[in-house]
């Protein structure tokens, strides 16, 4: 007689089939489930945003803690426009108001190479009791040769002279300043004109022509003998320079010393025959009527305080 009973046999065939049965009902709901859900967020590459309270707090510093650093900045560029200085147009001045100069330098001409000595030649209006200069400086401003000459039996008019002056350059060569001028009574100079030349130690000469022979000043106002009053001594004139520097104007008294004296600028003449016209006014003082010595004149832009051209004549000052 078997120990199992018929009754409780389990048969696994049916519990099988209700299993299977049950989980295809679960992945079903799970389907329909999904359907219905939202789509989540799209993949991005990109970082999410940083919250608004969070850049506040990097841009803004807490003052409290840090001290804010200002930033460097180039300050604007402030451009100058300076104003064109008008030219001064050259003028040919007439015969009867420009007159030959009362020293003329007839050789050697500006520019000229010469070695060992130079032959001055020139054509003179000798000063009182017939004097006559012929200087001769380095560029260094020494003096190379002075020679003074009175021609005691002049009486009046141009004298023609021939003068000899040696020189030693300092150097292979040097430029040199030849000078004439004449001297009043008192010592003043009355006319002074020169030339620049080459002075070599070796290697050929060349003598250059004649140079401007015209006055290197033409004074409209004041004229010679003319009276000055009220302190002030209006100027009118032309000039004939090359050199750069101003125009210098004195008033000499007797005794050498100046009285007053002003600067113009002038530009150089860049034609043969050519002037130009400039204007100014001197300020003086004077207790009385005084006679001086009008004299404008023009330094040298290369050779320091020397005198290139001169002229001068007596006028009369009065309170």
């Amino acid at each position: 007689m078997s120990s199992k009973h018929p009754r409780f046999r389990l048969n696994w065939i049916p519990v099988i089939g209700m299993l299977l049965t049950m989980s295809a009902g679960c992945q079903a709901v799970r389907n329909a489930l999904g359907e219905s859900l939202p789509p989540g967020p799209p993949e991005s590459s990109e970082p999410a945003s940083t919250p608004t309270s969070q850049i506040q707090f990097l841009i803004t510093p807490d003052l409290n803690t840090s001290t804010a650093t200002p930033e460097k900045t180039t300050p604007p560029m402030i451009v100058l426009t300076q104003p064109t200085p008008t030219e001064i147009p050259e003028v040919t001045l007439a015969a009867g108001i420009s007159k030959p100069s009362l020293l003329q330098i007839e050789a050697p001409g500006p520019g000229s190479k010469i070695r060992d000595f130079v032959w001055v030649r020139a054509n003179v209006y000798p000063g009182d009791n017939g004097n006559v200069s012929i200087l001769l400086t380095g560029e260094d401003g020494r003096t190379i040769a002075l020679r003074e000459v009175n021609y005691t039996n002049w009486t009046t008019g141009f004298l023609s002279i021939a003068e000899q002056i040696q020189f030693t350059p300092i150097a292979a060569s040097e430029t040199g300043l030849l000078s004439i001028y004449t001297k009043d009574g008192f010592g003043r100079i009355i006319n002074l004109t020169s030339e620049k030349i080459l002075m070599l130690q070796v290697g050929p000469e060349e003598i250059e022509l004649p140079g401007f022979h015209g006055e290197p000043f033409v004074m409209t106002e004041p004229k010679p003998s003319a009276v000055g009053a009220k302190g002030t001594l209006h100027l009118a004139g032309y000039a004939h320079v090359f050199e750069d520097t101003p125009v210098i104007v004195e008033l000499v008294q007797m005794d050498g010393s100046v009285l007053a004296s002003t600067e113009i600028q002038v530009p150089p003449v860049t034609s043969g025959n050519g002037y130009v016209e400039f204007t100014g006014n001197i300020e003086y003082q004077v207790n009385q009527r005084t006679p001086v010595r009008f004299t404008i004149r023009q330094e040298s832009s290369e050779l320091g305080s020397l005198n290139t051209a001169l002229s001068s004549y007596i006028i009369y000052l009065d309170p």
